[in-house]
């Protein structure tokens, strides 16, 4: 069964927006990021049968062409350039479970 991780922070500016997701105990090279304009899901392989993933629906869309996602030994670090400047109140969508 797979382990949905919520250990993360974010911050922003008027143009920008930057997520941190530590890796503890997880070899970078067992990441996988996808992502598009609105979209963010990263899934970790522990072992051979765990699964742990990190999902976003972004409150808006941002300039994936422009955008940076980095992973070290220790964290991933997504930098996210706004489609449009200004200040998101949150970081996810309001999304029913339908949509989620």
């Amino acid at each position: 069964m797979p382990i949905v991780v919520d250990d993360y922070t974010w911050r922003q500016t008027d143009n920008m927006v930057v997520i941190r997701v530590p890796l503890k105990g997880v070899s970078r090279n067992k990441v996988d990021v996808f992502s598009d304009d609105i979209y963010i899901k990263v899934t970790f392989y522990v072992l051979i049968i765990n699964l742990i993933y990190l999902k976003f629906f972004l409150s808006s869309s941002v300039n994936e062409g422009k955008s940076e996602c980095t992973i070290s030994e220790d964290e991933i670090v997504f930098q996210l350039h706004k489609m449009e400047n200004g200040t998101w109140e949150k970081l996810e969508a309001d999304l029913s479970k339908e949509e989620n």
